[in-house]
């Protein structure tokens, strides 16, 4: 893939993808969230009526409160080993490292996380 566009343009399709297997929002969200589409994501969980993640993802994930939540939130999905949603939720919080080590780690997919990598914002 040559470009960030191409490759955010081809991340977008997996997402679609993903959510189009199952159904469920829980596989595209770290794709999505990845891409920084949280809107896209909440909208999906909207489709499928997952209130409470929808009440938590409409929160402002800028300020500090937030930020904390969804680490604290991404620690105990990985206690629960639902490493997609853990990823997502690692991306929500900023800590693009720790979602990268969960994806190559937990997940043995390290395409994905070479790919949160590539799309993680310059520091």
């Amino acid at each position: 893939l040559s470009g960030s566009g191409q490759l955010r343009a081809t991340v977008e399709r997996v997402a679609k993808a993903q959510f189009s297997l199952r159904k469920e929002p829980d596989d595209a969200a770290p794709f999505y969230m990845a891409l920084g589409k949280k809107a896209a994501l909440l909208a999906l969980y909207m489709a499928v009526g997952n209130e409470k993640l929808v009440g938590f993802l409409s929160n402002d994930f800028e300020t500090e409160r937030w930020r904390t939540a969804a680490l604290k939130n991404a620690y105990a999905l990985v206690s629960r080993r639902n490493w997609p949603l853990a990823v997502a939720f690692f991306l929500l919080a900023k800590a693009w490292r720790d979602a990268c080590a969960i994806c190559a780690r937990h997940m043995k997919d390290v395409q994905l996380a070479l790919v949160v990598a590539a799309l993680a914002p310059l520091e």
